[in-house]
């Protein structure tokens, strides 16, 4: 087993359907039909009606128009495919004050949240109500009445973050949960499907946080984790401190040429460092960035700061560890707020983040599912194609096929095209999809949510085809490395980019790896891959160190991107270097062969010429995939085997360029067919086609597009 999922197991997996019951349109003030049955998270998918569906999701704003046209709305987005609204109620516009709610509009400056809940459940959609304290914005009512609600820097200044480690902030959180789900309990006649319990997406659920609550929590859970004070000196690289003192780490905010001073004086040692700092600075790519420092327990910066070997990533990672734990407890309180007004609801919440990808969870809200259905998680990503792949390929693997992935769209000033990012998002797994309703203009995005009802009960029963490569997620690395501009609480901007890169051009070369948590990776369960991929970081644990050289002189092949480890966990050097020499092979080819390793120092970027990078092709001309891009094309392939032995092949262009020209098939048996496979459109967006081509596939996916071919054997007609 790889990874928490067998080889060849169903990523989507679900019991026999029963009949689909018929759908009601109605008016409004008409009586929620009796047949309108709730949504049951199990086997990894959803279930409605005793049949498997994929939802698809609109999210909308009772604040866009007028009462009287919601019902034609809500109709035209049923007609549109979409299974389920989802609704924001914000605290902030709807609280006034403690137990002053106005949810029908009466008092003329909010809107008629309920009167919208009442159409859509009507209506036959699943009705999603998201009232977490973070849909919209917490009142400044409440901030006044649990001042500890505010997180707070190092100096005791407000950083206009959310803390929710405070036990008065908890307790007026809970009281507008059961304010909202009582009044949408009545409104819907009790079909409320899902319920956001909080929605935040960063990678903690808490900011570094200086408050005495949060500090105090903080310092019980390094109490369970350290067996004595010297422990966590020795760990943290702070000679003397104490578990009574330490803190979380500082964090600085900066703006304009303030900010532009101070790294020049803080890195007046490093000037290599500060320069490539205060470039990002003057081209704007850092405003909303923080520098993490790693202190002491009494607040001062330590004097090796610029000697950058003298840095321990030990209390971020501590750091970053204890706020997924404390963002757990914060969900079960507020599921236990409204668990009694939502028996049938399946709870969700914002997957917390990850190295790789902002929006992927360490830890996060996956991990309670099955113990006591907390809450199924949701991913929210950019509309971008390889994010959205990845979101949905690292939570089904750490899912295990047993908890639903729900990935959510959110609108970017950045290019992207929706209707790709959905298709990415479903060929990896995911069973939900969640677009802004204005999205649903788009007609292909409405043919997509209509070929996806068309398809949900095989779809969802259909298997993943991998290839013999796999992705190493390791969860500690997640927001712990010092060297790293980025926020303390999540993965800095330049692992971010660089391990998006580095899936997205493996993506490119038609590669399906396999994601392995590195947690549960074991070398012999790995013995069969041709190559491994671990995005690297600054410093590296023992552990995960020991058991990469294990899979090497096993014959495994390890290949790491972009950094050689220089430090281990507790900021001391790391000197081995066995495992991964200090650069590739000459042209910068992998050296892809039995028991070897290489570091590809960066992913080369898109240097006009379409081309993929060397290292690349050298790992896709050893593994030979299921699907074969020529090395001119840039397409994400992704293959899911059906129930009744076709194959669904999904085509991704994620690039800005129109993308022709041919995928072979070096085994069309790898993939259930014979040679006499015929081709079929099953969708595509606008201007995109394929045909047969030998004995491959020709394809032409405009820039941005997506396409689903279903390949069938003869035998199949």
């Amino acid at each position: 087993m790889v990874g928490g999922a067998e080889r060849g197991k169903p990523r989507f997996a679900g019991r026999p359907s029963g009949d689909r019951v018929a759908m009601h349109t109605l008016v409004l003030g008409v009586p929620v039909p009796a047949n309108h049955l709730t949504l049951l998270p199990a086997y990894g998918i959803f279930h409605r009606d005793g049949s498997r569906t994929i939802l698809r999701v609109a999210t909308i704003s009772p604040v866009d128009r007028s009462p009287r046209a919601w019902p034609g709305a809500l109709a035209l987005l049923r007609a549109s495919g979409v299974t389920t609204v989802r609704v924001v109620i914000p605290w902030t516009r709807h609280a006034r004050g403690p137990g002053l709610t106005c949810f029908d509009g009466a008092d003329g400056r909010t809107a008629d949240v309920m009167g919208v809940l009442r159409v859509a459940a009507a209506e036959g959609l699943d009705v999603w109500v998201d009232a977490g304290p973070n849909a919209g914005g917490v009142p400044d009512w409440v901030l006044k009445t649990c001042p500890n609600a505010c997180a707070v820097d190092d100096r005791g200044r407000p950083t206009g973050q959310l803390s929710t480690c405070d036990p008065g902030f908890r307790a007026e959180a809970a009281r507008w949960a059961r304010a909202v789900a009582a009044a949408a309990v009545t409104a819907t006649g009790g079909r409320v499907s899902l319920w956001t319990l909080d929605g935040r997406d960063d990678a903690s659920g808490i900011p570094a946080d200086h408050s005495p609550v949060t500090v105090a929590q903080f310092r019980q859970w390094l109490r369970s984790r350290y067996a004595d004070d010297a422990a966590l000196a020795r760990e943290w690289l702070c000679p003397g401190l104490r578990i009574d003192d330490a803190t979380p780490p500082m964090v600085r905010r900066w703006g304009g040429a303030g900010r532009v001073a101070w790294f020049r004086r803080a890195f007046e040692g490093g000037r290599h460092v500060a320069a490539r700092v205060i470039s990002q600075i003057k081209r704007g790519g850092t405003e909303h960035d923080t520098w993490p420092q790693v202190v002491t327990g009494r607040g001062s910066m330590q004097s090796r700061l610029v000697a950058r070997d003298g840095l321990a990533p030990s209390q971020m990672a501590d750091w970053h560890a204890f706020a997924v734990d404390a963002w757990q407890e914060y969900l079960a309180a507020m599921r236990a707020a409204v668990v009694d007004e939502l028996p049938a609801a399946t709870f969700v919440a914002g997957e917390v983040g990850r190295a790789g990808v902002s929006g992927v969870g360490d830890r996060g809200t996956t991990g309670h599912v099955d113990a006591d259905r907390t809450a199924v998680p949701v991913v929210n990503v950019a509309p971008m194609a390889h994010h959205a792949a990845w979101a949905a390929a690292s939570l089904v693997s750490r899912g295990g096929g047993d908890v639903p992935v729900m990935v959510a769209m959110v609108p970017t000033d950045r290019d992207g095209s929706p209707a790709a990012a959905a298709v990415s998002a479903v060929a990896e797994g995911a069973v939900a999809v969640e677009l802004p309703e204005a999205t649903y203009s788009d007609p292909d995005v409405r043919q997509l949510a209509g070929w996806l009802g068309e398809v949900e009960e095989l779809l969802t029963a259909s298997t993943r085809l991998d290839d013999r490569v796999a992705w190493l997620d390791d969860p500690a690395h997640a927001g712990a490395d010092p060297d790293d501009l980025g926020f303390v609480a999540s993965t800095g901007f330049v692992d971010r980019r660089t391990a998006s890169a580095a899936y997205g051009a493996i993506r490119e070369a038609g590669l399906a790896p396999v994601i392995v948590d590195a947690l549960t990776f074991v070398a012999d369960e790995a013995n069969d891959l041709g190559a491994l991929l671990v995005p690297t970081r600054r410093w590296i644990d023992l552990d995960r160190y020991g058991s990469l050289v294990v899979h090497v002189l096993r014959g495994g092949n390890v290949v790491a991107t972009p950094y050689t480890p220089q430090r281990q966990r507790d900021g001391t050097s790391f000197r081995s270097t066995f495992l991964w020499p200090p650069a590739v092979a000459e042209g910068g080819r992998a050296q892809i062969r039995d028991g070897t390793s290489c570091v590809v120092p960066e992913v080369a970027p898109d240097d006009g010429t379409g081309m993929r990078a060397p290292w690349v092709e050298a790992i896709a001309d050893d593994v030979v995939p299921r699907f074969r891009v020529a090395p001119a094309l840039r397409l994400a392939v992704t293959g899911r085997l059906l129930p009744d032995g076709t194959c669904l092949a999904f085509f991704v262009n994620p690039t800005v360029h129109r993308q022709s020209g041919r995928i072979g098939l070096p085994d069309p048996s790898a993939i259930g067919l014979d040679d006499a496979f015929a081709i079929g459109i099953a969708y595509a967006t606008t201007g995109s086609s394929a045909w047969r081509d030998d004995d491959g596939v020709h394809v032409d996916v405009l820039a941005g597009g997506a396409l689903i071919a279903r390949l069938r054997s003869k035998t199949h007609g």
